[in-house]
């Protein structure tokens, strides 16, 4: 079978279909009972009206792209499994936006009330793409698949990040913010006009880089977060100020025009100069290297 529109005024439910074409659906509500949906083109799918969800949670095939639309309101929600990778076209939701598949292309422009990506057996990746999320984002990856989603242009709120060994690579336009994550692998972190902040434990195995812009803040100020590799901090200018209250090994120059605290033990693993109004040191220095300390 070719392409398929099918538009209702009330909730569909739609069953075990095959095409090799496009998929257009359009109801108040999309559930499936039936089997899976198995799309040679695009899968368009539309839940019109307050609180009417989209759930495809079989096995799906969506196909070269996925377009999901739900109410702007904040209890509409999407829910899309697919067992196969995903290209996340062009997509608005005013709730959950929830997207399982073996990796993730964010390919179109995307907005949603919050966004849970689960790319586990592939890469989350945003090729052309763009995210703006009001809510928290969820994202995760596994084994030696890569997290990298890096338009300039994605404006995410609390990110909570999940990964294997694959690096992980995040840019946001304003400010970000860190919930509870796991990395086994490298962390890359900008915030191309603000801050970044913690709002929960960090653990990342491999080295670390937070870049903020200038005169912005990098606080990662809870105490349980774990940095099991190199830490550094950039900018495109100066820092503002900068606090970290774990552990860390720090190999690179710290600059800020405000205040740095560093609440856990450091290791050096160069020589080190740490320049800004006051620095602060809560715990030990340790490492066969040089610290300049430029307080003003």
């Amino acid at each position: 079978m070719g392409n398929v529109t099918i538009v209702d005024d009330s909730a569909l439910d739609l069953q075990s279909l095959t095409l090799s074409g496009n998929l257009v659906a359009t109801g108040a509500g999309l559930t499936q009972s039936g089997g899976a949906l198995t799309i040679g083109g695009t899968s368009s799918l539309t839940s019109t009206g307050t609180g009417n969800d989209i759930v495809l949670s079989a096995s799906n095939d969506f196909g070269t792209s996925l377009l999901v639309t739900t109410d702007a309101s904040a209890g509409s929600d999407a829910t899309l499994v697919d067992s196969t990778s995903v290209s996340l076209g062009a997509s608005s939701v005013g709730g959950l936006l929830d997207v399982t598949g073996a990796g993730i292309d964010v390919t179109g422009v995307v907005s949603a009330g919050s966004l849970d990506l689960d790319a586990s057996g592939g890469d989350l990746t945003d090729t052309g793409g763009q995210l703006t999320v009001a809510g928290t984002s969820t994202l995760t990856v596994t084994g030696p698949d890569v997290l990298t989603l890096d338009n300039a242009s994605n404006d995410l709120n609390t990110v909570v990040l999940s990964s294997g060994t694959g690096g992980v690579t995040l840019v946001d336009a304003d400010d970000i913010d860190l919930g509870a994550s796991t990395l086994g692998g490298t962390l890359s972190v900008t915030a191309t006009t603000s801050n970044i902040t913690d709002s929960g434990a960090v653990d990342v195995t491999g080295a670390a880089t937070f870049t903020a812009s200038n005169g912005s803040d990098v606080i990662l100020d809870t105490a349980t977060n774990t940095f099991g590799s190199t830490v550094s901090f950039a900018s495109g200018g100066t820092l503002g100020n900068v606090t970290i209250n774990a552990a860390a090994i720090i190999d690179t120059n710290v600059t800020t025009t405000g205040n740095q605290v560093y609440g856990g033990a450091l290791t050096l693993a160069a020589n080190n100069t740490f320049t800004g109004t006051s620095i602060t040191f809560n715990d030990t220095v340790n490492g066969a290297f040089a610290l300049d300390i430029n307080g003003n």
